[in-house]
């Protein structure tokens, strides 16, 4: 989040993609924030949620608005810097931003995702794998049940062809899928984000996501090899912007010389359709010689 350097009333929000704010002279980041769940029972602020939370509950939409506003009232900020890619929430941080006055401000908007993952990569920024989404890297439900054929006749550009109005039929059905799992959501707390109200309905796998990318770091090597396979297979965000998987920062040039080592195993979650890393150590230590940043 940040200030101008002079005062100027009332911020118009402005439309995702803006980057304005971030040219020299023309702001300053005061604050770093992340929004996290709200205390459960027993535990006091901050225990279950790291790095300067703000704390929200249902109705989402709302409470985002109006800690945001909060920040802008005590700091004087104008604008909120996300890295918002693409526009997978149906428009949730720029409503929040708008109702709190605040201006929305995204410099990653619709980069090419190989040209953002050089950059992040170029800048030492070090990362691991640590979610998974199965459902994105599945087949539509409807491909259940059929087998192939190793005989098959067919032309090589007819199965190509097929292969593509499936690919593009599956990615219907996961947004028809997706929007469905949105508004049984909201109808409950009102979230307008890409929360998981449901076990997603999945056909067969198109891609090993937990053999070939969970627990990995993300290397040039990764995303030229596994994440551009899964891709082009089952047709995810290269960088992640669809859910298709999340990843935990392990080192950066803001981490100084130090860089968070972790230990742990692969679970699959069936109830949830999520794959994830159950971290058995984590620990802090010095930078290895050699790793970037």
């Amino acid at each position: 989040m940040g200030t101008p350097h002079e005062s100027s009333g009332h911020v118009t929000p402005a439309k995702a993609g803006s980057n304005a704010a971030l040219r020299p002279g023309t702001g300053r980041v005061v604050l770093l924030v992340a929004f996290g769940p709200a205390p459960g029972p027993g535990e006091k602020p901050g225990d279950s949620f790291k790095a300067h939370p703000m704390h929200v509950g249902a109705p989402y939409l709302d409470r985002y608005a109006s800690a945001i506003a909060g920040l802008r009232e005590q700091h004087s900020i104008s604008g909120l810097v996300t890295g918002d890619i693409e526009d997978v929430a149906g428009g949730f941080m720029a409503a929040a931003a708008s109702a709190a006055g605040v201006r929305l401000i995204t410099p990653l908007w619709q980069l090419p995702r190989g040209k953002l993952l050089r950059a992040l990569l170029g800048l030492g920024i070090s990362a691991r794998i640590s979610c998974v989404a199965l459902a994105k890297f599945a087949g539509p439900p409807a491909a259940l049940g059929k087998g192939t054929c190793d005989d098959s006749t067919e032309d090589p550009e007819q199965e190509q062809q097929q292969q593509q109005q499936q690919q593009q039929q599956q990615k219907q059905q996961q947004q028809k899928q997706q929007q469905q799992q949105q508004q049984q959501q909201q109808s409950k707390t009102g979230c307008h984000c890409h929360c998981v109200a449901a076990p997603p309905v999945m056909g067969p796998l198109l891609f090993d996501a937990v053999g070939e990318l969970l627990g990995r770091d993300v290397t040039q090597a990764l995303v030229a090899g596994p994440i551009a396979r899964a891709a082009a297979a089952a047709g995810i965000d290269a960088a992640g912007e669809d859910g298709a998987f999340h990843t935990i920062v392990t080192a950066c040039p803001l981490m100084g010389a130090s860089c968070l080592m972790l230990e742990g195993r692969p679970h699959v979650d069936d109830q949830t359709g999520y794959a994830y890393m159950v971290w058995d150590e984590t620990r802090v230590e010095k930078r290895p010689q050699g790793l970037p940043g």
